[in-house]
């Protein structure tokens, strides 16, 4: 089954080393592209996470974000912090206002305990958090894949239901044909009979069997049939068959042109039109499919 390149997925995660938390979201591109974003504390890993996303997903811009927070040190159910490096934040302030607009510095306790090092935090294995950030990558890697199957499952309902479309109106053109060729063969002759013109029947056959064959577009119908035959079969592989789809939809566009060109009915032509449009509605859809 089809899967799209859009989705989203979020897990986070709280142990002995912290608590993290990892968002990926992907768009259609036309190759696979990953930027992931890690804490330097934890960048040594991103070729592995990579190694893992590539080994999944096919195609799509992928965007990964991870939060991590390390655990604090408590003493007596409080917290551990850095008294000396405030001692000297507080004396820095007071030098500071002494020369650049006293009094309006105005740093508060919030704003010390976001200073780098004043909470102070307690030293964590490291494998065992790299195993645990990369696990938590992997369930929400998970998660992301399943969107993505949802809506693949979304996209091949709406494909389809424009193929069957297609196929309603081909039918319908095929029916119009005989009665269009009457039509033209009926004006010619009305034509010549007008212009009181004088035409052996052979060199009339001959001259009417030219002008149908140039307005015939049975051709183009069956390559159409074939082309939808080939949109069904890409649908239900296993496999990316995003540019594959892509590729049908133009020449099912490029069928449905000549088609509209060579017709001489205004009903193949309005149908024509409406092909067209189908073809368009799928192409949209296409460019979301891995």
């Amino acid at each position: 089954m089809i899967t799209s390149m859009t989705a989203f997925s979020c897990h986070a995660i709280e142990a002995e080393w912290g608590s993290a938390t990892w968002e990926l979201r992907t768009v259609n591109h036309r190759y696979l592209e990953m930027d992931l974003k890690l804490p330097e504390v934890l960048r040594e890993i991103e070729g592995e996470l990579k190694e893992i996303a590539s080994s999944i997903l096919r195609r799509g811009k992928v965007n990964g974000y991870l939060r991590y927070n390390p655990p604090a040190v408590s003493l007596a159910g409080g917290i551990a912090i850095d008294t000396g490096l405030l001692a000297q934040l507080s004396k820095a302030e007071k030098e500071i206002e002494a020369v650049w607009s006293p009094g309006l510095s105005g740093l508060s306790a919030i704003d010390l305990m976001k200073w780098p090092g004043v909470l102070q935090t307690r030293e964590v294995d490291k494998n065992t958090l790299h195993t645990s950030i990369v696990s938590l990558f992997k369930d929400t890697l998970n998660g992301l894949v399943a969107m993505r199957q949802r809506e693949g499952e979304g996209l091949y309902c709406i494909i389809e239901s424009r193929l069957q479309e297609v196929l309603l109106v081909v039918d319908k053109i095929k029916a119009r044909l005989p009665v269009v060729m009457a039509q033209q063969r009926e004006k010619i002759c009305k034509r010549i009979d007008d212009l009181a013109l004088s035409i052996e029947p052979k060199r009339l056959e001959e001259e009417l069997l030219f002008l149908i064959q140039k307005m015939d577009v049975s051709e183009e119908i069956d390559r159409l049939v074939l082309h939808v035959q080939e949109v069904r079969q890409a649908l239900g592989s296993d496999r990316p068959v995003g540019r594959q789809l892509d590729f049908l939809m133009q020449e099912l566009n490029r069928e449905a042109n000549t088609l509209g060109s060579k017709s001489a009915d205004t009903e193949v032509t309005h149908a024509a039109i409406h092909l067209k449009v189908l073809i368009e509605q799928m192409r949209e859809q296409v460019q979301n499919i891995e």
